[in-house]
């Protein structure tokens, strides 16, 4: 089983752009001859890197061509090698007080230089040598403590660390790139920034901006006055606390699952609250973890659903649908089929249809066209919405309120669900809606319907009014266009 499932909590790869903070120009990689320059005007498929952690305190830069930077014993700086496993590839990592990064051979050289020039052959530091970091990675994680082993999450009105595992939309972390700064933010699950003092406030200021540091697979982040945050006090609570760093002060980013609730056409919710027996329940005293199942896709492309516990649905004799301590087998595994603003789950085991008895039971052996075979499945942990698509992030274009999808810096959206359809709204408070040429702007006053479908791990479709998927174009078009699944109907969230 484990070896089926994509790795719900796994590390996330870290892509990144690097920036010379002498021209503000990206690195990049051409096709032709594996040519490296600082030429680069923003961060596209050819200024993406990839770090590569080593565990030994050095780290592997991997360019977008599944090649390797190299610095020789020369101080001749290429992008060609083949193998990280050469001695010539590995490099470490030193992170400067203004943010930058300086980046030194194995051969003790710092990488420096502009535009075509790029070289590795002196021990000292100079502007030349500094590179402002930018990562292109999906800004919205898990974030965990390296010594409390707990992950932070939106608890009294500040960001604790001290949850066992990242359960609902409290435990949802953005981070946020300010350019102009080379530095980051979070933004909290309530869409407030992180302060320093562990305040969080409505707006960014220089006090939620902090300088990244990079610890092999780790991170550290450093405020204005060169404390770092950490976890203060028997809460937990982030905020910057010592200038020195521990396991304290480290943190590892995760891959954020999709979690649900998911109710009945009664309107009653599944939940494990009582037993570990699926039950739907129409009477319940609110909403609790106890009624979020979190789905993690197999590599079959069927998937397992789990609840707050780390317990996966399981199909017992009598097709009772129960959360199991033993690992399920495939035959536990469910096809979810996304039909608008309804679900269904069919059980490998028989072919049927899970539902929902009269007295609460769910149960594996109910017709497709059964009415108690469908469910509402709304989306409970992106309170904020990043996209991110095959030529970049979605963000809003200008004063036309359009929407293009090759931004290196992504938008942050606000996501509604209401009866299993989604509207989005974007910072100025308006909508999404398709205008007459098939296009998305964000200048509605009124919510427009958009159905989700979760189709890959960490990526979904999505569906317009018109039946139509939304699609991205390499010119950053972003219309409702598409008709089945490829690269450019799938986003990134």
């Amino acid at each position: 089983m484990t070896e089926l499932l994509t790795q719900a909590g796994e590390q996330l790869d870290w892509t990144f752009g690097l920036i010379s903070a002498v021209s503000n120009k990206y690195i990049s990689q051409e096709a032709f001859g594996f040519q490296m320059n600082a030429g680069g005007n923003s961060l596209k498929k050819k200024q993406t890197l990839t770090l590569v952690a080593n565990g030994d305190g050095t780290v592997c830069i991997r360019t977008h061509l599944n090649r390797f930077f190299k610095g020789d014993v020369n101080g001749v700086f290429t992008g060609d090698a083949e193998d990280g496993s050469d001695p010539e590839t590995r490099w470490t990592i030193h992170p400067q007080a203004n943010g930058a990064w300086a980046i030194r051979s194995v051969y003790g050289f710092y990488l420096r230089g502009t535009e075509n020039n790029l070289w590795c052959f002196q021990k000292d530091l100079y502007e030349d040598s500094l590179w402002k970091v930018h990562l292109a990675m999906h800004p919205q994680v898990n974030l965990k403590n390296v010594m409390r082993k707990r992950y932070a999450h939106l608890k009294d009105g500040v960001m604790q660390v001290n949850e066992d595992i990242p359960w609902g939309a409290d435990s949802l972390v953005t981070f946020v790139y300010f350019f102009e700064e080379g530095k980051y933010g979070f933004m909290a699950p309530n869409g407030q920034y992180l302060s320093f003092d562990g305040t969080l406030v409505d707006a960014p200021t220089e006090d939620c901006m902090f300088l990244l540091g990079f610890h092999d697979d780790m991170i550290s982040l450093r405020d204005n006055n060169g404390r770092y945050l950490s976890c203060v006090g028997a809460s937990a609570t982030m905020r910057t606390n010592k200038q020195t760093i521990s396991k304290d002060e480290l943190f590892v980013m995760e891959d954020s699952e999709p979690q649900f609730t998911i109710t009945n056409y009664r309107g009653g919710y599944l939940s494990t609250r009582q037993t570990q027996q699926v039950s739907c329940n129409v009477n319940l005293d609110g909403v609790s973890d106890s009624e979020y199942f979190q789905f993690e896709i197999a590599r079959t492309g069927q998937w397992a659903v789990k609840n707050n516990q780390e317990l996966y649905w399981g199909v017992l004799d009598d097709f009772q649908i129960h959360c199991r301590d033993e690992i399920p087998s495939t035959e536990s595994f469910f096809e979810v089929e996304w039909l608008g603003n309804v679900v269904r789950f069919k059980c490998t085991l028989n072919g049927m249809y899970v539902g929902t008895k009269p007295n609460g039971q769910t149960i594996a052996n109910f017709e497709a066209s059964s009415p108690e075979a469908q469910f509402t499945a709304t989306l409970i942990n992106r309170p904020q919405l990043v996209l991110r698509g095959t030529y970049g992030f979605v963000a809003i274009k200008g004063p036309s309120m359009k929407i293009e999808c090759n931004k290196a810096t992504p938008e942050v959206f606000r996501l509604e669900c209401i009866d299993g359809a989604y509207c989005v709204q974007g910072p100025n408070d308006l909508y999404w809606a398709v205008d007459g040429d098939g296009g998305i702007t964000c200048n509605s006053p009124e919510p427009e319907n958009f159905y989700l479908e979760f189709v890959e791990h960490s990526r979904m479709m999505i569906k317009c009014a018109n039946g139509k998927y939304l699609q991205g174009e390499q010119n950053g078009g972003f219309k409702a266009s598409g008709t089945q699944v490829t690269k450019n109907t799938l986003w990134e969230f």
